[in-house]
């Protein structure tokens, strides 16, 4: 059973918002919209948002300046939508903490195909626990390969030898 994503559209043009809400609706996934900073920064306060797609021209603020200070406070992924073609524009929302770019019109499979691989980078699962252990002895295997063949080891030395690895223990003495 896969979770619910949250994404929140940030676009003046209500056509925009209508048709990018549609589309994503038909993957179960839930759209939010807003036409400028304020409404942004109220759904922002009460609920919990997956990604934005941020329009760069809004009035009053503009998506480069919201993009700015969403950054100071989260790490939440930006994609951000335009009509400019300009590079310029493109590597500076990118450089202000973007995640991603994209130029209207767009094809909405790849606006599609944008944010999956966006929330793939950014909602990564860090290894931790017995998965953390795995992958240390996973490591420690292979930058022995070839040296250490077939040597085998008791349950209470590779003990010992996670420890020492693992920098718990100085010295061992027997």
């Amino acid at each position: 059973m896969s979770v619910t994503k949250h994404i929140l559209v940030v676009d003046d043009e209500p056509a925009i918002c209508r048709v990018i809400g549609e589309y994503l609706s038909e993957f179960d996934w839930r759209v939010s919209c807003a036409g400028d900073g304020d409404a942004m920064r109220k759904i922002l306060e009460r609920e919990v948002v997956d990604l934005i797609l941020l329009d760069v021209k809004l009035p009053v603020e503009d998506g480069m300046t919201l993009t700015r200070e969403l950054r100071a406070r989260s790490a939440i992924p930006i994609i951000m939508l335009t009509s400019r073609k300009d590079d310029v524009d493109r590597i500076l929302g990118l450089e202000l903490g973007a995640d991603d770019y994209l130029t209207k019109p767009f094809n909405p499979r790849e606006l599609l195909a944008r944010i999956r691989a966006v929330l793939r980078r950014t909602q990564a699962t860090p290894i931790h626990g017995s998965d953390a252990e795995n992958f240390q002895a996973l490591r420690f295997a292979r930058s022995f390969r070839g040296s250490i063949t077939g040597l085998r080891f008791t349950a209470r030395s590779a003990q010992w030898l996670r420890f020492i690895i693992d920098g718990k223990l100085d010295a061992v003495s027997w």
